[in-house]
């Protein structure tokens, strides 16, 4: 093996997606993917403090050989930022009713 544990790999996407996401997000289920350029995919949580998680809004993949995170787009961001608002908003109003 010639790649970066997955118990690694999530760390560093952890620590990507509190600095350029936010939004409690974190990397969960992650998945070794043996491509020429080898991969750790992981879905990107995101919980509420009071709630928990309120869903799975995306992925992010970390290079298996390097550690490095694979950034996401300004695009890939907002669409995470879009549904998981909508999301929390649903789960904060639905749980006054």
């Amino acid at each position: 093996y010639d790649h970066i544990i997955r118990e690694y790999a999530r760390l560093q996407a952890d620590n990507y997606l509190a600095m350029d996401v936010g939004l409690q997000a974190v990397a969960t289920d992650g998945v070794f993917v043996p491509l020429q350029c080898p991969i750790w995919q992981f879905l990107i949580e995101v919980r509420l403090p009071k709630s928990g998680v309120i869903g799975v809004f995306g992925m992010i993949d970390v290079d298996a050989k390097t550690g490095k995170v694979i950034s996401l787009t300004k695009e890939q961001i907002q669409k995470i930022w879009n549904r998981a608002s909508a999301a929390a908003e649903l789960q904060t109003s639905t749980t006054t009713l």
